[in-house]
């Protein structure tokens, strides 16, 4: 009974208080070009376009609210 979860819970860990999704649409090699793309003043549209996500996902990777453990 205390390792009953949904599948959804499965697919989440978190370690040191940093959210880690097992699914992502990204890989970490991706997540740095985003980031230094966004550092040499990319548009988040045309990234999103690129790497095929959502706006919103670009922007929160230049927020740093999500990836931001990856560093460049």
């Amino acid at each position: 009974e205390a390792f009953t979860r949904t599948a959804k819970q499965n697919q989440k860990l978190t370690i040191a208080g940093v959210r880690f999704t097992l699914s992502s649409k990204l890989t970490k090699e991706q997540v740095v070009k985003i980031k230094q793309a966004l550092k040499k003043g990319a548009v988040q549209s045309e990234l999103s376009k690129k790497f095929k996500i959502s706006e919103m996902q670009i922007s929160r990777i230049a927020r740093g609210q999500s990836w931001a453990y990856i560093k460049v």
